[in-house]
This record gives C-alpha cells, structure tokens and sequence, in this order.
C-alpha cells in the first residue's frame, strides 16, 4: 500500500529545486496548508504471484475530499487504519485515525482519537492492540494505546505517561513480536 497525491504545479514553481519551504516567522501550519491544499489517496498493488500490476485505490480511502495516509495492515490481516486530514500528511491539527476493511470499504474514524494529531500509529502482533501519537496534552508527542475488538471498535485510549515527559516526546512507536520475557525493564534516557 502506498499513498499519492497530483502535483501542485504552483508547489513546484515556489520550491525551485528546494526540497523546502522557505516561510516568515509568523506563518501557521494552517497558514500552509490554505496555500499549498495537497489531499494523498490510498492505494494497493496486487501481488499476483510476485508479478505485481498495476496501482489501484483502495475502496473508501481515497478521492473523498481528504488527505490519506501511513496506512498500516493489521497483522491478522482483516483491517488497515490510516490517518486522513483535510490537507497534508505530517503534524496536522485535524488529524484521525481512521479503519476499513482490508478489502476496501467504509472508513470510519476510530473511537480512540483524541482532539487534536492522531498519527503515527501501531499494531500489536496479535491485531487486538493500536499504539499512536498525539498532541493532546502538550506541544509534544505522546504516546496512546487502545484496544481494538473484533468489530474494528477502539476502546478509550490510555496515555503511556512513562514513555514522555516535559522534556521529551515519543512519536513512530512500533509494536515488536518478542517473547513475554525478552525485555525485563525499560528506561528513558536520563533516568
């Protein structure tokens, strides 16, 4: 699965070779993201046997008005949760997360996101666990678990305080598939 978007012709002409933006002090993320509306739209590749073909969008994540993005498969297989936004792909306000059916369908926003940046998000290896970011509480990152049934329902989600603090934020977590004893204890930096 990947994610794309047409290219911004005026985005092209402002960049100039840049690979960034160069922008006053003063300019908003929602000031860029008026300026420079660039909505991404999901997409699967068959795998036919290894023989690939072509690109094909992916039922219910896509040409909806919004951007979709940093889909992930359920390690069992029967869902993908991405995040959809108006406009964009990193650090947006309005960001969600969102389930489907593996095979496509009707995405709906997850019952765990917060108010504000839900992104960067998880399984666990037994498809039941959703780890994920938010800014919810502070201007950092903070990592979020919650609980997936087998409908696609969230549970409320639980703040992993121990992993961020005033000085610190997490962001990008990764369920690994490790045996129950493997790690005997976790520490931040500095402690």
């Amino acid at each position: 699965m990947f994610c794309r978007a047409k290219v911004d012709p005026y985005l092209i002409e402002t960049l100039k070779g840049k690979n960034y933006i160069e922008v006053e002090p003063n300019v908003t993320i929602y000031d860029l993201n008026r300026k420079y509306r660039i909505t991404f739209d999901l997409y699967r590749i068959p795998f036919n046997e290894g023989r690939g073909g072509s690109p094909e969008p992916l039922a219910g994540a896509g040409f909806n008005g919004k951007s979709n993005y940093f889909p992930r498969f359920s390690p069992d297989g029967r869902w993908i949760v991405f995040t959809q936004s108006d406009t964009g792909m990193a650090i947006q306000p309005d960001s969600k997360l969102c389930i489907i059916p593996a095979e496509g369908g009707a995405a709906r926003q997850l019952e765990c996101n917060t108010s504000i940046m839900n992104s960067w998000h998880s399984w666990s290896p037994n498809s039941r666990w959703l780890v994920f970011s938010s800014k919810v509480n502070t201007p950092y990152t903070e990592l979020f678990i919650t609980h997936i049934d087998q409908n696609g329902t969230a549970s409320v989600p639980v703040l992993l305080s121990r992993f961020s603090g005033d000085t610190q934020a997490c962001v990008a977590p990764e369920f690994v598939d490790l045996a129950p004893d493997a790690i005997r204890h976790i520490s931040l930096s500095g402690e």
